[in-house]
């Protein structure tokens, strides 16, 4: 069984969550630690008990069925949400409401927030997944000079004023508002010499990383693999040389799972189809590199920015539902 928590707020991924919650606490059998009926008396039973045919929050269900007669919000046949609350009276939260870092905060708040939470609770997978993302994804609205500006000055900007390259991990610092020296350039994970050379793709944030300018050189337009030959560049954990198809462009460890969630991105916004190779190769990076709490805070607010989400960062377990049998 439940308890129904007390209302408060809670601050965390740059989003606002608010766990909605009043009254005692209330077992599933639908009756109120409290017995005192909505308007203070005892509910003129003997023993001043509540009569099971009471309905004191007015939402059609009796106290004997209702697990909280307090909030007309919570009654069987409510639909769950996500807000680890038993909102439909079943006994049982939604198995996506976990909280496995317990720190009162359900794991799917991010997705919630982003407008996703019906696809994940209902499970949807594969084709049907891939479908309506591509329906539900709008597409953003940006301004590339701007979106340099905001991923240096704030997206990505660190403690002490610097910027890291995904590639190479090296910090460059931000004076009045660039990189020093110019040592710094902005890199699109899905080349525009590939497509992405025009709005909003040009200057859509998801896929949009800071790097050094010889990484970036580096990379030119090679797609993301894993190299199994020589490597004719390499630093700070990446590589470019002869992979699966030709010549390719492994990213450190570090941004393996950006880049990977970054492309699938792509894929369910501007139609860009990969491989079997590389889908299974995205699925491996993501896996290995998960989603953290700074990739969903970087994702919500490129959102505030541009009007949309990734939802391979807002809501981790679309990357393994849409390739899982692909």
């Amino acid at each position: 069984m439940v308890a129904r928590r007390s209302a408060h707020t809670v601050a965390r991924r740059g989003l606002l969550v608010v766990l909605l919650g009043a009254g005692p606490s209330v077992a599933c059998t639908g009756k109120s630690d409290d017995s005192a009926t909505a308007d203070g008396s005892d509910g003129g039973g003997e023993g001043g008990t509540t009569s099971p045919d009471a309905d004191a929050d007015s939402d059609g269900s009796p106290a004997a069925d209702d697990c909280d007669d307090s909030d007309p919000t919570v009654h069987p046949g409510a639909e769950e949400l996500c807000d680890g609350v038993d909102t439909d009276c079943d006994g049982a939260l939604h198995p996506e409401e976990a909280d496995t870092d317990a720190d009162g905060i359900p794991d799917c708040a991010a997705c919630a927030e982003a407008g996703y939470w019906a696809l994940l609770a209902a499970g949807t997978t594969g084709t049907d997944l891939q479908a309506a993302l591509e329906a539900d994804t709008p597409r953003p609205s940006c301004d590339y000079s701007q979106s340099k500006r905001a991923i240096y000055q704030s997206y990505d900007l660190e403690e002490g004023n610097v910027v890291s390259c995904v590639y190479t991990g090296e910090q460059v610092a931000i004076l009045g508002g660039s990189p020093e020296d110019d040592a710094m350039n902005i890199e699109h994970s899905w080349p525009r010499s590939e497509g992405a050379e025009s709005d909003p793709a040009n200057c859509d944030v998801h896929h949009l990383y800071p790097t050094m300018v010889d990484a970036n050189s580096a990379r030119e337009s090679h797609p993301y693999g894993e190299v199994t030959g020589s490597a004719y560049w390499s630093d700070g954990g990446s590589r470019a040389g002869s992979g699966s198809g030709g010549t390719v462009f492994e990213p450190r460890d570090a941004h393996k799972g950006n880049a990977a969630r970054s492309m699938l991105y792509v894929w369910i916004q501007y139609g860009y189809t990969p491989s079997s190779t590389q889908r299974a190769l995205y699925a491996e990076w993501s896996a290995a590199d998960p989603v953290t709490l700074r990739d969903q805070e970087r994702d919500a607010a490129t959102a505030r920015y541009q009007g949309n989400h990734n939802p391979f960062v807002a809501c981790p377990a679309f990357t393994e539902r849409m390739l899982d049998g692909r």
